[in-house]
């Protein structure tokens, strides 16, 4: 830093309120940032959940439908006979 005998007082203040200033705006931005993380991160949190339940929904839907398959075929008479003949 500049030494404080050759520096005029007008200098010397415009330090001093400028390091002033600066200390609570480091303070505010570093609080921002720290709440603007956790909202992202909830944000992408709750994105993941809706695809996780559309995937579960989506694979249950999947699963009923070959069982209802499964089940209809098992009470086809021709696909029993064949089933039977070849095993």
């Amino acid at each position: 830093m500049v030494s404080t005998k050759t520096t005029s007082l007008k200098t010397r203040l415009v330090l001093h309120f400028l390091c002033i200033a600066l200390v609570p705006l480091v303070i505010t931005s570093v609080m921002v940032n720290k709440v603007g993380e956790g909202f992202l991160k909830k944000q992408i949190l709750n994105a993941f959940n809706a695809i996780n339940q559309i995937k579960e929904m989506s694979l249950a839907s999947y699963l009923k439908e070959k069982m209802n398959r499964v089940g209809a075929c098992s009470r086809d008479e021709h696909i029993v006979e064949s089933v039977i003949k070849h095993a």
